[in-house]
């Protein structure tokens, strides 16, 4: 954790080891937090992220997993990529397929798992799968619909119980079942 990459930023601010896993935010941003009345109840992204940590650079991003699957402690076994709800209809899969081609380019046998809001243009399910996505993961916070608009208002409006199951169909379709 005290190591920088080659161009001086800290590796712990591109990412976080966590037991055997690499966790790496990319988007690091909520399209809702601005609004406290969108806003899910139960998150602090916007607490805890600024805008450098929003600006991750392949080559940095890269230069981390090469640290962490090399760390003689606690190597690294895989690698999660996700970080928020970005403002977009890809719900930010087309900057996680690009690191993840970027990663599976420079070790193939990693596996690398997504954790994304549901895209509205779930053509981005297809795409995250193309990069080499190994798992995809689409939280649903709350399936009661009047919980949901109590705590996470934002999402819900936008997406819906309905969007939700959406995605997850179309994620088990070209991902396969749980296993």
């Amino acid at each position: 954790y005290s190591r920088t990459g080659t161009d001086g930023v800290p590796l712990q601010r591109v990412g976080q080891l966590c037991s055997d896993r690499l966790g790496i935010g990319l988007t690091n941003h909520c399209t809702y937090w601005s609004d406290p009345e969108t806003r899910c109840k139960f998150c602090s992204i916007g607490l805890n992220t600024d805008s450098e940590q929003r600006n991750k650079r392949n080559r940095q991003i890269l230069e981390v997993v090469d640290a962490a699957f090399s760390d003689p402690v606690q190597p690294a076994r895989h690698v999660l990529l996700g970080g928020g709800t970005p403002d977009g209809d890809d719900a930010g899969a087309r900057r996680i397929a690009d690191v993840a081609g970027a990663i599976k380019g420079s070790r193939p046998k990693c596996r690398v798992y997504a954790m994304i809001s549901p895209p509205q243009d779930l053509s981005a399910i297809d795409r995250l799968h193309s990069a080499g996505i190994d798992e995809l993961g689409v939280n649903v916070e709350l399936y009661d619909q009047d919980a949901a608009m109590r705590y996470a208002p934002g999402k819900t409006e936008r997406f819906g119980v309905d969007g939700y199951m959406s995605v997850l169909e179309r994620a088990v379709g070209r991902f396969g079942p749980i296993n």
